[in-house]
């Protein structure tokens, strides 16, 4: 039965993902970083911006997944997000996903996508998709607000960088709208995590940040994805050669304003065993729950998919 079901959902989401793309508008989110103090954080609402914090081997640490804001006029009803870290230093225990998706309204999360938790690789993926979503204002969420709380063990002494993982075409910080494409992020920030250690930086400074390309360029598989490139590090000042800062108002939405162009992040993909699965089945799952998943947000729940089988998924 099981497998009937399986296989039925996949035919429906290849059928919506033929179906061709929507229009996606201009609006972007201008941040999804992790945070590294949860104090003043809530589903709906967001303190500032921290870089690191510390823990002492053997305890946990719990660190939230933000978003400084989801365009009023999309909204949110999905998200796939790879979070990277030290194997050697971290593993990710818990995750709690009943925030800023399930602010408004009911909340229907389609169970068992994301990864099985602890999770041990140094990548943890995020599926997450809300089948009581309807359309913006009715049961959407938007704004900013905290996408998953994340609760690490700390194995041993040493520091972790915690990140939202940009590695095209397969891995995207993506949150997926009620037009069914993923909204563009222009940025990503990474926090850090010493354990039995201080932080190098002070803990209120600002995380890491790293500018995107434009969603387009990296829907286009045909175009040649530019390397993303990591502002000033935190607690830093940006050189001449960097022409820009990154700042957190204090106490405020934590937004950060990136124009730094110097070194390049690169991410490896794990290569999940299930993540494929996982994919194909958000995409299915929300086609049988009304929202048709035709065009930027099949697209990228598909994306892993493809990259996975040697292929690639038509955008």
């Amino acid at each position: 039965m099981r497998l009937t079901l399986f296989v039925s959902l996949i035919v429906v989401s290849v059928a919506f993902i033929a179906a061709g793309a929507r229009a996606q508008s201009g609006e972007t989110i201008h941040i999804v970083a992790v945070d590294a103090d949860i104090t003043g954080n809530t589903a709906t609402s967001l303190g500032p911006l921290n870089a690191c914090t510390r823990v002492e081997p053997g305890k946990s640490v719990t660190l939230d997944l933000v978003v400084d804001a989801v365009p009023a006029s999309r909204g949110v009803i999905a998200y796939q997000i790879n979070i990277e870290y030290d194997p050697a230093v971290l593993q990710v225990t818990q995750a709690n996903n009943e925030m800023l998706l399930a602010a408004t309204g009911s909340y229907e999360p389609f169970e068992g996508l994301s990864e099985p938790l602890p999770d041990t690789d140094g990548n943890y993926l995020i599926i997450i998709a809300d089948l009581a979503s309807g359309v913006v204002g009715d049961n959407t969420e938007s704004g900013p607000g905290v996408i998953t709380r994340l609760t690490f063990k700390a194995k041993a002494s040493g520091l972790s960088t915690v990140a939202p993982v940009f590695n095209p075409p397969n891995e995207y910080p993506a949150l997926i709208d009620t037009q069914n494409t993923t909204i563009g992020v222009d940025t990503i920030g990474a926090a850090s995590v010493a354990v039995g250690q201080d932080c190098t930086v002070p803990i209120e400074a600002t995380p890491v940040v790293t500018a995107l390309p434009p969603i387009e360029e990296i829907r286009d598989l045909s175009t040649p994805v530019p390397t993303p490139v990591a502002t000033t590090p935190a607690g830093q000042t940006p050189s001449p050669a960097s022409g820009g800062t990154a700042t957190a108002t204090a106490g405020g939405s934590g937004s950060l304003e990136p124009t730094s162009t110097t070194a390049a992040n690169n991410i490896t993909d794990e290569g999940d065993g299930g993540a494929s699965t996982g994919a194909v089945v958000a995409v299915a799952a929300l086609a049988l729950a009304g929202v048709t998943m035709a065009g930027g947000g099949a697209w990228l729940l598909l994306r892993r998919r493809a990259g996975e089988s040697g292929g690639d998924a038509a955008p």
